[in-house]
């Protein structure tokens, strides 16, 4: 049974669920916005009818339809924070995975908010994010409490240190594809609507070097841990005891490997892995570029042949049948489940292509469940705050295998790993 996915928007006076939708096909009907099932309108609902119509809107031209309804449970009177979440929703409903019922365990939950440019399909900073996540914080740990995942999704353009509090994972979204390819690399959408990618691509062409081919999800900068936005200037007086601070966490970092290594149960007989690889040399993907696949060795720790981030356009991994969940943490700290796509496991491609990047991937024969998720990202979350304390700011060596490896023994689970770094 696929997972149900939840619409909730984000408002100052607390969380606002949406309850269902429905298309209207009656001919000159127009789109409304109704509360808990009720004929009474919500503030917004003319908007809505704006958002949905062409050539004011984007859902009709996006999604089709001439009309709908959508039931919320609360009021939502005013402004355009509500046209993110109401976006998602179309999205989800057209790929059937919205959520139409009471929210229960093993669910995920998407708080949103953000307003949206009809014109370049930008999302727009909005106002009141932080009486909105103050607002939204108790649902939030009921929630994750009680075995629902939850993502907080709001605009690039917000301060996004002010998501510190929240006790669930989330990102920024600076764009309708942007938001679209974080949630497909998420494994919460099934796929991209090919008009946020052609749009985006005939918009900006010179951008199309630096974009993931259409449905392949990506590794957004937003993902690196939050203590970035704040870092402040290291004077020369304190350089000397970070770099001794450093060595003496490197130091620590092998040791604990090495005890990891002598008590991990690895997988039982790792089948060999394929690396699939789709390159262009001119760096344009496009119908010219072209496969290459590579065999890599069967060993409980692999590392990837090099890998040109300046040439590649698509990565993917066949692995054996028995794997049942792939994760990838960056070395920034970014979780990131993999979707299997037509029996090949796909690796996300980080967005900014300028700077090298390493990344470690999982391999599990059991299924990773949601608070496995939660749990991991806790665990990240916590191990970057410890980087910040120490001034441990080199991005390329903050999450490698030494680092993330710990949390598995501790959960007495069998992987394997594969270690990849994708250079310029």
């Amino acid at each position: 049974m696929p997972v149900k996915v939840h619409i909730y928007v984000a408002t100052t006076h607390g969380l606002v669920a949406v309850q269902n939708m429905t298309l209207l096909e009656e001919q000159g009907t127009r789109s409304i916005v109704t509360i808990d099932g009720s004929a009474k309108l919500a503030g917004i609902s003319d908007a809505y009818d704006f958002f949905v119509k062409s050539p004011t809107g984007l859902i009709h031209n996006h999604f089709g339809g001439s009309a709908y309804r959508i039931n919320v449970d609360n009021a939502i009177d005013q402004g355009e924070s509500w046209q993110l979440g109401f976006y998602l929703a179309h999205l989800l409903y057209a790929n059937n995975q919205l959520a139409q019922s009471e929210i229960t365990q093993g669910d995920i939950a998407l708080c949103v908010t953000g307003a949206v440019s009809t014109f370049d399909m930008s999302v727009k900073k909005i106002e009141g994010l932080e009486k909105k996540i103050v607002s939204a914080k108790g649902q939030i740990m009921h929630w994750m409490s009680n075995g629902i995942m939850v993502q907080w999704i709001m605009p690039n353009a917000n301060d996004v240190g002010q998501t510190l509090t929240l006790p669930c994972s989330g990102f920024g979204a600076s764009s309708l594809f942007d938001c679209a390819s974080k949630l497909l690399s998420r494994g919460v959408l099934r796929s991209i609507p090919e008009c946020l990618s052609i749009q985006l691509e005939e918009d900006s062409p010179q951008l199309e070097m630096l974009l993931p081919l259409k449905n392949t999800p990506s590794i957004s900068d937003y993902e690196e841990p939050e203590f970035e936005k704040n870092e402040t200037k290291i004077t020369n007086q304190n350089q000397k005891q970070i770099y001794i601070v450093s060595g003496a966490l490197s130091l620590l970092v092998v040791s604990v490997l090495t005890i990891f290594l002598s008590h991990h149960y690895f997988l039982n007989s790792p089948s060999p892995s394929i690396l699939k690889s789709t390159l262009s040399d001119s760096g344009i993907c496009d119908h010219t570029s072209f496969q290459q696949s590579n065999t890599l060795d069967d060993l409980p720790i692999v590392t990837l042949p090099k890998l040109s981030l300046s040439t590649l356009c698509e990565l993917k991994l066949g692995l054996d049948n028995k794997i049942k969940s792939v994760w990838l943490v960056s070395d920034s700290g970014a979780l990131v489940r993999l979707a299997k796509l037509e029996n090949s496991w796909q690796i996300p491609l980080p967005d900014n292509r300028r700077i090298t990047r390493n990344f470690t991937l999982v391999l599990s024969e059991r299924y990773l469940d949601e608070a496995d998720h939660q749990s991991l990202n806790t665990y990240l979350r916590t191990t970057a705050k410890g980087f910040q304390q120490v001034g441990f700011v080199d991005t390329s060596e903050r999450f490698d295998l030494a680092t993330i490896s710990p949390w598995f023994s501790q959960q007495s689970y069998s992987v394997n790993f594969i270690v990849g770094k994708l250079s310029l």
